[in-house]
């Protein structure tokens, strides 16, 4: 990032602050570059460090009136680019606690259903859900998912590829958790998946 000239810099904060929109175009263009890869030194995702480079600069706009053309911008970007960074990080283990929770409350639930009729509900939406699969798809599913085939095994007694073996896994896979989700209690649903795939 080539220096920009400070008396410069300073008259584009200030037509900024008046709302010109050339003059944030000019900063954004100017500091979008750099301020993506310090924050993509630190999420380490693309899609979300643009994001949040978006973010900023929609808080540069919003906030245009209270920004001081006599203090370091760039100090004042590359913080903020940082805090929305963090805040990322701390909301994402937050969410991957909160989803380790999710799982151990429902392993917990599932030992109280296993006698339940929960269960046999449960069985009975997978074995609907394997009944709507096309033929070939519910024979590969019953053969690797109920029987424990390997992709080979299966490849053999079909007289298909392995390749299409997993095609078909993949596919079958999808539509039977989708099923089951849309069809069952949610843990319960959460928790059969867990168990069974």
């Amino acid at each position: 990032m080539n220096g920009m000239d400070d008396e410069y810099l300073k008259s584009l904060l200030l037509r900024l602050k008046q709302g010109c929109e050339p003059s944030f175009n000019c900063i954004y263009n100017y500091y979008a570059k750099p301020l993506y890869k310090k924050v993509y030194s630190i999420v380490k995702d693309e899609t979300k460090s643009e994001e949040i480079i978006q973010d900023l600069f929609i808080k540069v706009w919003q906030k245009r009136e209270e920004i001081d053309a006599n203090r370091s911008f760039t100090s004042f970007l590359y913080t903020i680019a940082s805090n929305l960074a963090y805040d990322y990080l701390r909301k994402a283990a937050c969410d991957k606690k909160l989803i380790n929770q999710l799982l151990l409350y429902a392993t917990d639930y599932y030992s109280h259903i296993v006698e339940d009729i929960n269960l046999k509900e449960a069985e009975l939406k997978l074995q609907e859900a394997i009944d709507r699969l096309p033929d070939q798809q519910k024979q590969v599913f019953t053969l690797c998912k109920l029987e424990g085939k390997s992709y080979d095994e299966t490849s053999m007694i079909l007289g298909i590829a392995p390749s299409t073996v997993n095609s078909h896994v993949v596919k079958s896979n999808r539509y039977v958790k989708a099923y089951l989700k849309k069809h069952l209690d949610f843990t319960l649903a959460l928790v059969f998946i867990m168990l069974r795939f």
